[in-house]
């Protein structure tokens, strides 16, 4: 399948694809912002450590890493450096022993230079989290590689296919980029199970989807195996000729003219002497719909994609935290409700204390000689006393009110004066000098400002100006007002001229 980014479709068709073929299929994601829909699967690597690990897939890896087609210089080191290693780690050891031990300058380079293309992948497969066990679940399985590199992504891909050519059937393999991971130029890593999937696997009903926007980038082989052809829309005239020239011969071909005047969801497939003109139904449009569309009628629009499971999990998690910190909100307000009752009664019983005619040392130690003289001033000792016997009763009997009359608010707010200078030549020193001269004394619009720095021959976008107003509110320059932005009073302005 082949044609123009965004313009022909290609995804859309094969979901199709493979929703109505009833198979188990997977699908590989591995451009950041493409979308798939399908069940999402951990990326796969076999466990490794069973078997010595096949020099020649070292071989590819480091192909890939480099873009080259092969590595004859470099392949008598990867022989030897594979023997009895299981696993690329052992690989990089025995490239660093090997490295260690020789004594020509030309062989230290040359391993040097392999643990440095192995460095390049071993990082990002040791945080893949890949599994070791490949299940595909009826329907489409959908493996994420967006956030891998390609070195990774190949060899991830190359994993899958080899474990579906030895062990799975009647199982569909979405083939992305194809120029990129089977080319026709240089070697890559997954390149040799697609080519064997392609020759062999149609027998055992596994089957290979290419995409591919660069048909001429493709190996030849995994064309040449292609008995069906889709092709959207190209425009690029020399892609167009090459694309219809790629088709094996014994398939009817189209003409130029009809591959250049497709719409979004048509396509011409062609597969041996036929050559047809279709329009590819969604899974989301009823038959109907989807003649009537081919008939020349208006494309409906998809419906919104569904919300994902793991956003509704969190809008439930959320919920519960939400409800959590009312209930605990609730319980302190309570306290403070409490706590605020207990002060205010001893607040009170306080100044009652107060209004009494006189304390003396009688009254408050039983020991002491008792004063009978009713007429004595308040004596500031005596209450002393008493006000350090109740705090003492306090701190036994409810230390939390203690500590709560123990707080006392305070509010310090630090004011910095800080200069602002801006240079009138610019957009920003525009703005500015509407404020120094008074242009926001009254509530005035951003878009209002915008106009007059453009009228004042300033260039800048009407955001800009936005921008210019919400930064100089925050400086503390403006406020903000219902209808706009007004300068703040008793603000110190002026303007210097140099």
């Amino acid at each position: 399948m082949t044609g123009q980014t965004q313009l022909s479709g290609k995804t859309t068709t094969l979901r199709a694809i493979v929703e109505r073929a009833g198979k188990r299929a997977i699908a590989f994601v591995t451009k950041r912002g493409e979308h798939f829909e399908g069940q999402r699967i951990p990326p796969y690597l076999p466990r490794e450590g069973k078997e010595q690990i096949p020099w020649r897939l070292v071989e590819t890896i480091m192909a890939a890493a480099l873009g080259q087609r092969n590595m004859k210089w470099e392949r008598g080191a990867i022989v030897t450096a594979a023997k009895g290693a299981t696993t690329l780690e052992e690989v990089r050891r025995n490239v660093q022993k090997l490295h260690d031990k020789t004594k020509n300058v030309k062989t230290i380079e040359l391993y040097m230079l392999l643990g440095e293309y192995l460095d390049l992948v071993l990082p990002e497969m040791r945080g893949l989290n890949a599994s070791h066990d490949l299940t595909l679940r009826p329907g489409l399985n959908v493996m994420d590689l967006s956030e891998t590199g390609p070195q990774t992504q190949a060899m991830v891909i190359r994993a899958v296919l080899e474990q579906i050519n030895r062990h799975e059937s009647e199982v569909l393999t979405v083939f992305p980029e194809a120029w990129e991971f089977a080319p026709r130029s240089r070697g890559a890593p997954a390149k040799d199970e697609a080519i064997a999937m392609a020759r062999k696997g149609a027998g055992i009903g596994n089957f290979l989807l290419c995409d591919s926007q660069d048909i001429a980038g493709v190996d030849t082989v995994v064309r040449q195996a292609a008995s069906v052809w889709i092709l959207g829309v190209q425009r690029e005239l020399n892609e167009l000729k090459r694309t219809i020239q790629m088709i094996p011969a014994g398939i009817k071909r189209p003409k130029p003219e009809e591959v250049s005047t497709l719409e979004l969801g048509q396509f011409i497939a062609c597969w041996g002497k036929h050559t047809v003109k279709t329009y590819v139904q969604p899974i989301w449009l009823s038959d109907d719909e989807a003649r009537a569309v081919a008939l020349g009628g208006p494309v409906p629009k998809p419906p919104p994609a569904p919300q994902k499971a793991d956003a509704e999990i969190s809008n439930e998690k959320l919920d519960l935290i939400l409800d959590t910190i009312r209930s605990q909100g609730k319980r302190i307000s309570d306290l403070e409700n409490r706590f605020d009752e207990m002060r205010g009664d001893v607040y009170v019983r306080l100044s009652t204390i107060e209004k009494r005619p006189s304390l003396d040392h009688t009254t408050l130690n039983p020991t002491s000689p008792r004063t009978t003289n009713n007429d004595q001033e308040y004596d500031m000792a005596d209450f002393e006393e008493f006000y350090r016997l109740t705090l003492e009763r306090l701190r036994k009997e409810a230390p939390a009110l203690v500590a709560t009359l123990a707080v006392e608010p305070e509010l310090i707010v630090t004011v910095e004066k800080k200069r602002y200078e801006y240079d009138a030549k610019t957009p920003i020193g525009g703005f500015a000098k509407l404020i120094a001269e008074g242009f926001f004394d009254n509530t005035r619009s951003p878009n209002s400002a915008f106009e007059e720095l453009k009228r004042r021959g300033y260039s800048l976008a009407k955001p800009s100006a936005y921008g210019f107003a919400k930064q100089f509110a925050t400086l503390g320059f403006l406020t903000i007002e219902k209808d706009g932005y007004k300068a703040v009073d008793n603000l110190k302005r002026s303007i210097v001229e140099k």
